[in-house]
Parts: C-alpha cells; sequence; structure tokens
C-alpha cells in the first residue's frame, strides 16, 4: 500500500523516504502553526504582512513540487492554495485575536504560483540534486 501510494504520486526517481516525509510533516505542522498562533510571525517589522505570506506559500509549494512528479505539479499548486484558504478561515474560527483575510489568502495564492514557476524554471529537482550530493 505504501509503496503503490509512493510510486503514484511522488517523483519514482526518489529514495530518502523517510527524511522527505518527515519535512513534508514539519513543513505543514509549521505552516498550521505559524497561520493560527495568537501573535502571527516573528519577522522584521519592515515585512509586510503580505509579503510574509507569500514567501511561506512559495517556499511550502516548491518543497512540494521538488518531490512530486511534474505532470503532478498543478495539482500540488491548488493544494496549497486550498490550505492556505483553509488557513485564512481557520484564523478567524479558532483565534479570539486573528481574523480572516482574504488578501491573506490571495498572498497565499501568489507565492504558490510564483513557486510554480519557479520550479518549472529548473528547481523541481531540487530533491534529486539532494540526493545526489549525498552520493559523493
Amino acid at each position: 500500500m505504501i509503496r503503490s501510494v509512493r510510486e503514484t504520486f511522488w517523483r519514482s526517481e526518489l529514495r530518502w523516504w523517510p527524511l522527505w516525509i518527515t519535512g513534508s510533516l514539519i513543513g505543514l505542522a509549521l505552516t498550521a502553526w505559524f497561520s493560527l498562533r495568537p501573535g502571527g510571525l516573528l519577522v522584521p517589522h519592515w515585512m509586510s504582512d503580505k509579503l510574509q505570506h507569500a514567501i511561506g506559500y512559495l517556499v511550502l509549494t516548491l518543497w512540494f513540487c521538488g518531490l512530486v512528479p511534474r505532470s503532478r505539479q498543478w495539482r500540488t499548486v491548488l493544494a496549497c492554495v486550498a490550505l492556505g484558504v483553509l488557513m485564512e478561515g481557520l484564523q478567524g474560527a479558532l483565534t479570539a485575536n486573528r481574523v480572516a483575510d482574504p488578501l491573506d489568502a490571495l498572498a497565499n495564492a501568489t507565492g504558490a504560483v510564483i513557486a510554480l514557476v519557479v520550479a518549472r524554471s529548473g528547481l523541481a529537482s531540487w530533491a534529486v540534486w539532494v540526493e545526489g550530493w549525498g552520493k559523493r
């Protein structure tokens, strides 16, 4: 079962699955934590809220684009956009001092789409490169 799921959804040439799955779970957990914690992110005051959202979802989406075949990258972007919308909705529903902001969801989506452009420009193979460096 696990092997067939891995072969269906993930890049077949990758071998360090425990590392990639652990990193993915950590990335998703950090995204949820930063989205739902009361104080927001701890970043420099000069960085706009929308830029924080875009960068966060750019990194998250680029991570997953490196783990899936090119044919699944659009679905990966859509999943990350859906996660961004969900996190914004949960902010409004679960936190007392934060509100759901449609512009934050738009910034999340913008970051995810930029990640696809970056991935399609050549960085989608980053996980393959990392595994190649590990063989040296």
